[in-house]
């Protein structure tokens, strides 16, 4: 899925690019995600759901809504979970109940 800039929901940090940047290195540039920098979270959003791709069903306009809930969901995770592998873990753990 290609969640893009203008489907996301909140106001982002769009910092420049950095020798780390993913858009330069084609990887996340941390184990852990910054949930206000705008670049890591479209990137964040599109890999969570190219990994759990039978989650879309019913075409673009649904797949942007499932992105934005994911996306709502990043927000309200607990602070202490920083991680990728852990946010990712929490969002599909509370999906059903968030």
């Amino acid at each position: 899925m290609d969640f893009m800039r203008a489907n996301l929901q909140f106001s982002y940090s769009w910092s420049i690019y950095r020798d780390d940047d993913p858009r330069r290195t084609g990887k996340p540039d941390s184990v852990e995600l910054d949930r206000h920098e705008g670049y890591e979270v479209l990137l964040f959003i599109s890999r969570f759901l190219t990994d759990r791709e039978p989650w879309i069903s019913g075409g673009t306009a649904a797949a942007v809504h499932i992105a934005q809930k994911v996306e709502r969901m990043i927000r309200a995770a607990p602070p202490h979970i920083r991680q990728r592998e852990q946010l990712s873990q929490w969002v599909c753990a509370n999906w059903k109940v968030y």
